[in-house]
This record gives structure tokens, C-alpha cells and sequence, in this order.
């Protein structure tokens, strides 16, 4: 198939046109000499065959001619007859070859048809100065602009301002070595938008081996950029999971100081000194950023979550005062805690961390001051709810909400 391919990609380009219609009547030239020979040549046999009979014919229409005018007739009907059998061999013979002659041009004209109007690449052929001689239906079916379109443009219209120079810098060295390159550029679409293709031209060459035309072919290759995307933003994320995880590391080093340090100093200080609960705050901060590494650790896929059943009142309970801390005093946290709250299983760090993320967000919408309210309870998400959100199953839940009196998003 590709070896027809380029058959069909030269038979193209050898005689240029704007449609295959328009090819399929200039190679029909070929079968018309054929017809044009037959004819002569019937008209030559035809001459042949007149004079024959006529000089068959000439003693008895004039008898003046007498013996001076000796003919075998024999001889010259059996030449007519002999004249006529080859002339019909010869017909037959000539038709045959035009009937093969025909098919042969059928065949080529419908596979360049097929190849041409099927094919996912996009093939163009421009002359020197970069006009279009032929576009491929494909374009349109890619692009969106019709062949009457493209027609009265230049092959660099369309393309990117910032890549139009490096695909003309590759169409000057096609012409010039004889070797065509693979650029990738932008080009614009009739909607608007910038599809990338990857073109490859290819030079064709008149008979005193002078490039006259190129042949380009066109991918597009716009899904393929958007994985190359994808992937590179997965390798970075991946890199910065590494170094998320190196840091950690070396994070839980020192807060395993700070917590060993403030669990010394629990020992030293009474539950009734002025600095016990000082000294309980920074050990409960240390094993609160202890959690946090550990989603690092889970981040950089070093460390494995620990979902556990875990009751909600209580997470935020342990944080409250931290909590309150954070908002400072212009802001007033109600907590509306029910004590009938079904367990989740989660993991703690991570359920602590949306707590604490939604809370700054809430804080971050009052600067003025403001009410924050915390609640917990059970809900109960019927088909209703799963109509709108398709990913939730119906049944009971438990319920985390928090809301605030700010100017939202």
C-alpha cells in the first residue's frame, strides 16, 4: 500500500491541477492519441481500399484504355482482401489495448481518489513561490477551510507569526539541497483556534533537475503535544515529590527533637505550673507538623496512609485551640458538634489538614472580623444528590461543614 501511495503521490504531481477530475482528463490524453492513431490509420486503409477498386474499376469506365492498361486482377483483389484482414487485426488488436488502457486509468484514478480523500494526513503540493497548486480533502476535514479557501491564499498564511519563519527557512532548504526536513509549527484553524502539525516536504524536479514543486505532507500532531505535556508536568510533580519527600526527612528529624525535648519538660514541670500548658501546646504543634510530613512522605509515595476509624467531634476538639489561635480574635468560631455524629475512616493527618485548610480560607474571607461555624452530624444523600453529582453513592454519611459571614471567592 505504500508503494501505491507514492505512485499515486507521483502520478499526482506530474501533472498538476487543482482537483482529480481535472488529473484523470490530462493523463486521458494518452488514450486519446491511441484513438487518434486508430482513426488515421482507418483512413489510410480506407484511401488503400478506394484506389484499389477504382483501378479495379477504371477499364470498364473508360474502354479507351484498352490493352495499354494490363491489370492482373487476381493479384490486386487478393492484395485488398490481404489489406482488409490486417486492417481489421489491427482494430481489434487497438481496441483491446485501449479497453486495458482505460481500465488501467480507472484503477489509478479511483486509488488516488481513495487515497486522497481518506487519508488522516493532510498532503498539499505548493509551487516555488509557495502558492498552492493542490490541497487534500483532508484539510478541510481538519482545518475547516474549503479547497475555494485555501485557494486564495498562500501556503503561509494560516501558519503561526512565530513559526512561519523556521517553516520557510525549511522550505528554502528543501529547494535548495533537494532534501526535505521535519518542522513542527502552529496553524491556525477556521474557528480560531491553533492546531500543531508536523510537516515534511519533499522536492520535485522538472526535467532539467530544477525543483519546481513540493510535495508536504502534514500531520496533526496537537493530542499528541498535550500528552507531551501531560507527561512533562507528571515528571516535575514527580521531581518535586522526591525533594518533598528528602525534606521530610529531614523536617522529622527535628521535630523528633522538639517533641523529645517538650516531653523532658513535661516531666520537670507540674501539671499546676503557669508554663504546663506551654509546653503541652508546642509538643501537640510538634506531633501536628509530625502528621503533616507524613503527608508529604505520602505525596512523594514514600509513606502509606493510615486510614482509621476516627470520630470527627473529637479531631477537631484536639485542634480547637489551635484553631482559635489561627482566626485571631476579630473572628467569632461557634462549634455546633452533634454528639450522635457516625465514625468516618480516614486518615487523621489528612482529615485534620481540610479542616485547618477550610478555616484559613474562611479567615482569609472576613478581614474585617466575622462569625465561623463548625458543624457535625449525619446526612443522608438520596437519588436527588446523585443526580447532581454522579460519583456520590446514596446512603448515609457523615457531615463536616463549615461556614462563615466573609465576601467568598
Amino acid at each position: 500500500m505504500k508503494e501505491r501511495f507514492k505512485a499515486a503521490i507521483k502520478f499526482f504531481i506530474s501533472n498538476p491541477g487543482s482537483s482529480s477530475d481535472e488529473l484523470f482528463r490530462n493523463n486521458w490524453r494518452g488514450s486519446e492519441r491511441r484513438q487518434w492513431l486508430l482513426s488515421s490509420t482507418a483512413i489510410a486503409v480506407s484511401l488503400i481500399l478506394t484506389s484499389g477498386i477504382v483501378c479495379l474499376l477504371l477499364p470498364s469506365m473508360i474502354p479507351q484504355l484498352g490493352a495499354s492498361y494490363a491489370f492482373d486482377t487476381d493479384i490486386a483483389v487478393h492484395a485488398l482482401v490481404g489489406i482488409i484482414l490486417l486492417f481489421d487485426v489491427y482494430i481489434v488488436f487497438q481496441q483491446l489495448q485501449l479497453s486495458r488502457f482505460r481500465k488501467h486509468l480507472a484503477q489509478r484514478e479511483e486509488l488516488f481518489r481513495l487515497i486522497s480523500e481518506n487519508a488522516a494526513d493532510m498532503i498539499a503540493v505548493v509551487d516555488t513561490k509557495g502558492q498552492r497548486i493542490y490541497n487534500s480533502p483532508s484539510y478541510q476535514k481538519l482545518l475547516g477551510y474549503s479547497q475555494e479557501e485555501l485557494g486564495k491564499t498562500s501556503a503561509f498564511d494560516q501558519i503561526h507569526a512565530d513559526d512561519r519563519k523556521s517553516v520557510e527557512d525549511a522550505a528554502n532548504d528543501a529547494r535548495r539541497t533537494g532534501m526535505g526536513r521535519t518542522v513542527e509549527y502552529r496553524i491556525r484553524h477556521k474557528d480560531g483556534r491553533w492546531m500543531t502539525l508536523e510537516s515534511t516536504a519533499s522536492v520535485v524536479r522538472n526535467r532539467d533537475g530544477v525543483v519546481e514543486k513540493l510535495v508536504i505532507v502534514n500531520r496533526d500532531i496537537t493530542e499528541r503535544k498535550q500528552l507531551e505535556e501531560q507527561l512533562h508536568r507528571s515528571q516535575k510533580l514527580e521531581a518535586i515529590g522526591r525533594l518533598s519527600g528528602g525534606v521530610a526527612h529531614d523536617f522529622n528529624n527535628l521535630l523528633g527533637l522538639i517533641i523529645g525535648y517538650s516531653e523532658a519538660l513535661q516531666e520537670r514541670i507540674p501539671p499546676d505550673d503557669p508554663f504546663r500548658e506551654a509546653v503541652d501546646e508546642i509538643q501537640n504543634a510538634g506531633k501536628r507538623a509530625a502528621a503533616l510530613t507524613q503527608q508529604l512522605l505520602a505525596f512523594s509515595r514514600k509513606q502509606v496512609l493510615e486510614p482509621r476509624i476516627l470520630n470527627l467531634n473529637t479531631i477537631i476538639q484536639d485542634i480547637e485551640k489551635m484553631l482559635r489561635r489561627l482566626v485571631g480574635e476579630d473572628i467569632e468560631m461557634q462549634l455546633a458538634l452533634s454528639p450522635n455524629t457516625c465514625s468516618v475512616k480516614a486518615d487523621r493527618s489528612q482529615i485534620e489538614q481540610v479542616i485547618l485548610n477550610l478555616v484559613v480560607n474562611a479567615r482569609d474571607a472576613m478581614p474585617d472580623g466575622g462569625k465561623l461555624t463548625i458543624e457535625t452530624g449525619n446526612w443522608e444523600l438520596d437519588r436527588s444528590t446523585v443526580l447532581r453529582h454522579p460519583y456520590v453513592i446514596p446512603g448515609p454519611y457523615a457531615m463536616l461543614k463549615v461556614t462563615d459571614t466573609g465576601c467568598g471567592m
